[in-house]
């Protein structure tokens, strides 16, 4: 039995939009691959600065999972490269898709010497780069 593909899209604490996420939802649906979104915050946010990108993600899952595509959201404390990895290694990634965050794009190389994916950053729409 093959397993499905799963696509991770790490948010970090600095992550302003979205664009990896959008990205992820229309490369899943054509993959037919699980979506893991993973919400990376230095600690937790007594004055809710990031509440906002909670919520917007949670409004995205419920849509997604209504039209059909597997997707989660998970929230991590710790440092950005210790969550990754061991998401990375316990969820059996083998794609990760981010938005414009170069010092998370720089965070996703040095983990890809300790385990093996693939990476694609998202300018914009029509504009990907292959890390």
């Amino acid at each position: 039995m093959v397993s499905q593909r799963r696509i991770l899209v790490p948010l970090g604490p600095q992550s302003k939009d979205l664009k990896g996420v959008y990205h992820a939802l229309a490369l899943a649906e054509r993959m037919k691959a699980k979506i893991l979104i993973l919400q990376i915050e230095n600690q937790k946010d007594e004055n809710g600065s990031n509440i906002w990108k909670e919520k917007v993600l949670l409004d995205l899952v419920n849509t997604a999972s209504q039209e059909g595509l597997a997707v989660s959201h998970h929230i991590a404390y710790g440092t950005v490269e210790k969550e990754i990895l061991e998401f990375i290694k316990n969820e059996s990634i083998e794609l990760v898709v981010l938005g414009e965050e170069d010092q998370m794009a720089q965070a996703l190389i040095r983990i890809r010497t300790k385990v093996p994916f693939q990476i694609i950053q998202v300018k914009e729409k029509d504009n990907v780069d292959y890390l």
